[in-house]
């Protein structure tokens, strides 16, 4: 028999040494406790030394959190995949220490799952970078090749979280939410897109690192199978995808300019690349040949005569796309 949650959602928040900003999200969950919905928030702190366990204590004192567990972790991941198991509510949401939730759109991006229409929903979220603010829509039609939503907007049941074991983060330090989203995309997974803005986040996080570039490539190598499926329905994709490998091969430096390509990626880079085209037919083919040749030509003349950075890149780029007509 399955245990009665006590509560409808619980929003998790992971920080470490994120004293400045924690406030902040705390705020934006408090008109929560307002709502018809049951709500738990509950913090988990990776061991901070700014302050936070302290400030976390008094906040739970206070009834501004419902829990918090200050522990040391394995990073973002582990400390996400903690909260999950601790977790009393029946949906799940990460709202992380410079996040903020929107209220007015939690009840909406929850029902879905509450009532059995769906096993998670997602919504739309506000990225803020600096001064600008860009609205960062679902996308699930680029799944299998780029991150199709924010996880601040992913509402999940807490039973499909566990029984997908929630987070590969040994595997994938930066990319495990983009893992996550992926693995529930090919098993085909039932889902809603509410028609909402249901967060805030801040540009500048892990996901921004440079590092981030060796996650999305592992990714799309993880997925070539179904990345494959996908372009036999949808030849168009193709192209677009070899486009993103490129661009992500291309900051791992898998090439450098004047020598030949690491021998160990390019054996993977190649498999992937002839993959992709057994789904195309001949007209196909030759309409993506032609344009990596076309594209080959731009970047030849660039790194003959644009400037010392757009050079080396355009190097790299012109290999690439040399490597990638050769597999069709």
């Amino acid at each position: 028999m399955k245990q009665e949650l006590p509560y409808d959602l619980t929003v998790i928040s992971v920080c470490r040494n994120a004293l400045a900003v924690l406030p902040r999200c705390i705020a934006s969950v408090q008109p929560l406790y307002r709502s018809p919905l049951r709500v738990e928030h509950l913090v988990i702190d990776g061991a901070s030394s700014d302050g936070t366990p302290e400030y976390l204590a008094n906040a739970a004192r206070c009834g501004l959190i419902t829990r918090y567990v200050s522990e040391p972790d394995r990073g973002i991941y582990d400390a996400m995949n903690k909260g999950i198991y601790l977790a009393r509510g029946r949906v799940i949401v990460f709202i992380n220490a410079d996040d903020e939730i929107l209220p007015a759109a939690v009840e909406a991006c929850c029902t879905p799952v509450l009532e059995g229409a769906a096993e998670y929903a997602v919504a739309s979220a506000w990225c803020v970078d600096g001064k600008r603010s860009r609205l960062l829509r679902p996308r699930m039609e680029r799944a299998l090749w780029r991150q199709p939503y924010c996880h601040q907007s992913m509402y999940c049941s807490r039973e499909l979280l566990m029984r997908y074991d929630g987070f590969a983060g040994e595997a994938f330090p930066i990319g495990a939410d983009t893992d996550l989203m992926r693995r529930l995309y090919v098993a085909r997974v039932p889902y809603v897109v509410v028609p909402v803005v249901s967060a805030r986040f801040y540009a500048g996080g892990a996901s921004s690192a440079p590092e981030s570039s060796r996650d999305v490539y592992e990714l799309m190598l993880k997925f070539a199978g179904a990345c494959c499926a996908e372009v036999k329905q949808k030849p168009a994709l193709g192209a677009q995808m070899m486009k993103h490998l490129r661009r992500y091969a291309n900051k791992r430096m898998l090439l450098t300019p004047g020598e030949e390509v690491y021998s160990a990626e390019s054996v993977r880079l190649a498999a992937f690349v002839r993959q992709l085209v057994q789904g195309l037919n001949p007209v196909q083919r030759f309409a993506l040949l032609q344009r990596l040749r076309l594209q080959r030509c731009w970047y030849a003349v660039w790194a003959s005569c644009g400037p010392g950075k757009r050079r080396a890149y355009s190097r790299l780029n012109r290999e690439l796309c040399s490597l990638f007509a050769d597999c069709i």
